[in-house]
C-alpha cells in the first residue's frame, strides 16, 4: 500500500485474487482504485474467473487474466491494459520460482 500512496509512476497493478493475509486481490484492486483512480488493474485467478466477472465481483475497471496463461498472454494483457509495449513493472510475488517465470515474460 505504501507504493500505491507514493509519488512513483505506476501504470498497472497485477495481482492474484488469492493473497496471503487479510486482503484479497479484489480488495487490493478496490483500494488501488481509491488511491489511484487512473491505475489499470489486471487480476488473475485459477478459480472461477468467469463467475467473478458475471457476478460483478471484479472492481470497476479491473481486467481478468484466467490461469493458466502463457507468457505471451501475460505480456499481451499487460501491454494492452497499460497502453505501452515497454512498461516498468513492479513484481510482488512470494514464490521465487513463480516470480522468475513471470519476470522472463519480458526477457523474450
Amino acid at each position: 500500500m505504501a507504493i500505491l500512496r507514493s509519488d512513483r509512476e505506476l501504470l498497472l497493478l497485477f495481482s492474484d485474487v488469492s493473497l496471503p493475509g487479510d486482503m484479497d486481490g479484489n480488495c487490493l484492486a478496490e483500494q488501488a482504485a481509491r488511491e489511484r483512480p487512473s491505475l489499470a488493474t489486471l487480476i488473475t485467478t485459477a478459480f472461477a474467473g468467469d463467475r467473478l466477472v458475471e457476478n460483478g465481483r471484479l472492481p470497476a475497471g479491473t481486467h481478468l487474466l484466467s490461469k493458466p496463461y502463457t507468457r505471451s498472454q501475460l505480456k499481451r494483457g499487460v501491454e494492452e491494459i497499460s497502453g505501452t509495449t515497454n512498461p516498468l513493472i513492479l513484481l510482488v510475488e512470494d514464490d521465487p520460482a513463480y516470480a522468475r517465470r513471470l519476470s522472463t515474460a519480458y526477457a523474450k
